[in-house]
């Protein structure tokens, strides 16, 4: 069939329209992530990594549709403390927001779970025991992260640390036996070594970690309809299904 011109401008301003409707309808809401590391965000250009499949087993198409934003630590806390939070945050855990009681936000349930490790080398091997075991050392860890094991023993100088930029150059320091012990996500570990580092295998993991830790999703708790959507959403079987097929694509555990 043959479009005339006046058929074809109907047709455009049909389409057009409907996309109007489309764009009105549908809730479009951030997913603010600021761990910048491995299997969590590889690639924020090519939207690549856990965080990114998490916004899209986590949507409704049609009616509630995520999308993952990176944003530092420092300006997640700047929206929670301005209460100008406009999404939800992923991947996180109430200790680390001072919200021990739950009591300040909206706690989803848990989508993952997750170990802080131990790592040395093996000629070395470091077994944490207890705060007293850290006692000497020197441990490499990632600049701007909180080790609740670690402060107080760095502040009083019973042992070192080495701040460096990410959990695969603390990796890098053990192996050039910069530092004695560092501290690594489980989750990253794993996924280091068996898509990008097979060197990594050859490190040792302490029996018992720093610590066991879920990742949830916090959400202000004025904003009870998308904290019930996000609660029954994690729940139902569907996203089950869909999340271990994802986490299955990484080769990454959900149960450390």
């Amino acid at each position: 069939m043959r479009l005339t011109l006046p058929s074809v401008l109907i047709l455009f301003l049909t389409l057009a329209s409907a996309s109007v409707v489309r764009s009105q309808s549908v809730q479009l809401v951030p997913a603010y992530a600021y761990h910048l590391k491995p299997p969590f965000i590889l690639d924020i250009t090519a939207e690549k990594g856990l965080y990114f499949d998490l916004s899209t087993v986590l949507s409704t198409p049609g009616k509630i549709e995520f999308y993952t934003v990176f944003v530092p630590r420092k300006r997640i806390e700047r929206m929670l403390e301005s209460k100008k939070l406009d999404g939800i945050i992923i991947g996180v855990n109430p200790t680390w927001f001072g919200d021990l009681n739950e009591n300040k936000y909206h706690w989803s349930p848990a989508f993952f779970h997750d170990r802080d490790e131990f790592i040395s080398l093996p000629k070395n091997h470091f077994e944490y025991v207890d705060d007293e075991s850290l006692q000497g050392h020197i441990l490499a860890g990632v600049r701007g992260f909180y080790y609740h094991h670690v402060e107080s023993l760095v502040r009083n100088n019973n042992m070192q640390r080495i701040d460096t930029i990410g959990e695969h150059e603390v990796l890098q320091l053990i192996l050039r036996e910069r530092a004695d012990i560092g501290i690594v996500s489980r989750s990253t570990f794993d996924y280091l070594r068996t898509h990008e580092h097979p060197e990594f295998n050859l490190l040792h993991v302490s029996t018992k970690p720093h610590d066991s830790f879920a990742r949830r999703i916090l959400i202000m708790p004025e904003n009870k309809e998308l904290a019930e959507y996000i609660d029954t959403r994690l729940q139902s079987e569907d996203f089950r299904q869909r999340w271990q097929a994802v986490l299955d694509s990484y080769a990454v555990k959900n149960n450390y």
